[in-house]
């Protein structure tokens, strides 16, 4: 392990490695709040206190520290030194000093989490141990913030030989509290879980924009709109520092109805589950560490979801323009989780579609005009939902039946044939009141039994104008 930058820097701070020769001078001129230990030796050049770290980390029999001096990186002025150890466990402790005059500007929180972070990228453990006496209500602060547990209770003798009742938080470093996630996100029902690195989307921004001067997205200009936040996710939110994606298996049935409606709108609209089912597990995370903020995100937030879903393993991006994923083929809802924390990144997916083209073949319309390409002027899914007014002729006499959405391109994958598998959440089963429509009861439909049919129900979109006009296009198509 190499350990190539021994300076932390926060917004405020400068931590540097640190001689004790002199510490009983500095030290005198503040009270301890909490018990640290400190190096008997310490080196004065940062050369020789990397050595020592990496030597005293591979040695389990020596002192394992790291001591730091904390500077107001304003004024140099001297704050006071945090440090992290280990004597006879493989995990860290950290303790911190903070000069009374530093009190109550956060200083102490700062440093904490600089070291966390520290640790975090430089050393192979699971967790953090941070005592505190546990009658100061300010220290017990610092790791009740960075989501610290309790991990026991003791007493400990101080160099004052005063009795000290010690607090010993657990505090979850990165990988740990990512594998907490995605026990939350599993927990929570999602099907898939994925993280990845925000990042601005450099090829994509180029594939979307050539797509849009194709006029491709037809009459969606809400695409348009926001454009500059698909491209660049930092500035939909700025303080983004992980992306988690996150899949819901949806599968009811394919659909054999002469009026046939697609699969994701047969129950309950996906939008509403899906955030609430986000923001729960937000607040799971808020429960660990309340500094954690983010925001919850569905398709109608201006964030590119299938490619974040790719990059963060859940599956890929087919030649449907459908994220396919290995456990349940495309039949699956995305959503986003952005936080301003630091997590695990997972690795991207490989293209799996290879050689085959049968969604391409199968599309009725020609709307898949290349491989990973959907012209939405003549998609199915688009003129049945999004289309307002009358539909051409040449390709409304290619609805095959769908009144609302088309799941042809999904039916004939094979990774669908193979992994579709009926979904647990019962939100998303057919409705009854759907499933009792027979041909003539849809082309009898009033505006109130629209209502009533479709009350939370993604088909809402679409207006009654719009089924109604679908359904007269199928009814036509039949004669």
């Amino acid at each position: 392990m190499k350990i190539s930058n021994i300076q932390i820097e926060t917004q405020r701070l400068l931590l540097k490695p640190i001689s004790l020769d002199y510490k009983d001078d500095i030290f005198q001129e503040f009270t301890p709040e909490i018990t640290i230990y400190l190096f008997s030796k310490a080196p004065d050049r940062i050369e020789e206190t990397i050595e020592f770290i990496e030597g005293a980390i591979k040695k389990n029999n020596e002192g394992k520290a790291f001591q730091a001096v904390i500077l107001d990186k304003s004024t140099g002025e001297f704050l006071g030194c945090a440090g992290l150890h280990r004597i006879d466990t493989q995990t860290p402790e950290l303790g911190i000093w903070i000069k009374k005059s530093a009190h109550g500007n956060a200083f102490g929180e700062e440093t904490i989490f600089a070291l966390k972070k520290w640790v975090d990228e430089n050393l192979d453990c699971e967790y953090l141990i941070y005592p505190v006496d546990k009658r100061n209500i300010a220290s017990k602060r610092i790791p009740e913030l960075m989501g610290g547990i309790v991990n026991r209770e003791y007493k400990k003798m101080n160099m004052s030989s005063n009795e000290l009742y010690i607090i010993e938080y657990r505090i979850m470093n990165k990988t740990e509290l990512t594998q907490k996630i995605k026990l939350f996100s599993r927990e929570l029902g999602f099907s898939l879980v994925g993280i990845s690195q925000p990042e601005i989307l450099a090829e994509e921004s180029e594939r979307l924009d050539n797509w849009i001067s194709n006029d491709y997205h037809a009459d969606m200009k809400w695409i348009e709109n926001r454009v500059k936040e698909r491209k660049n996710i930092f500035q939909y939110y700025p303080e983004v520092k992980s992306v988690i994606s996150v899949g819901l298996n949806y599968f009811p049935k394919n659909s054999t109805d002469e009026m046939k409606i697609s699969n994701y709108a047969l129950g309950d609209d996906y939008h509403d589950l899906m955030k609430s089912k986000l923001y729960q597990l937000l607040k799971r995370i808020q429960e660990i560490d309340e500094n954690v903020k983010g925001i919850a995100c569905v398709d109608t937030s201006p964030v590119l979801d299938r490619v974040w879903a790719q990059k963060s393993g859940i599956g890929w991006i087919g030649k449907n323009s459908m994220v396919i994923s290995k456990e349940f083929g495309s039949w699956i809802f995305l959503g986003e989780l952005l936080l301003n924390i630091e997590l695990e990144i997972d690795n991207p997916i490989d293209d799996f579609c290879g050689s085959c083209s049968k969604c391409i073949d199968a599309c009725p319309t020609g709307a898949l005009v290349e491989p990973y390409q959907v012209d939405a002027n003549r998609c199915i899914s688009y003129l049945t939902i999004e289309k307002r007014g009358e539909i051409d002729r040449e390709l409304s006499d290619k609805f095959n039946g769908w009144i609302y959405g088309c799941d042809i391109c999904q039916q004939v994958c094979p990774w669908n044939v193979k992994l579709s598998k009926i979904t647990e959440i019962e939100e998303f089963h057919e409705r009854g009141l759907i499933k009792k429509h027979s041909q003539e009861n849809w082309e009898n439909l009033t505006e109130e039994e629209f209502r009533d049919v479709f009350r939370k129900s993604a088909v809402k979109r679409t207006k009654f104008a719009g089924l109604k006009r679908n359904i007269e296009i199928i009814k036509e198509n039949k004669k």
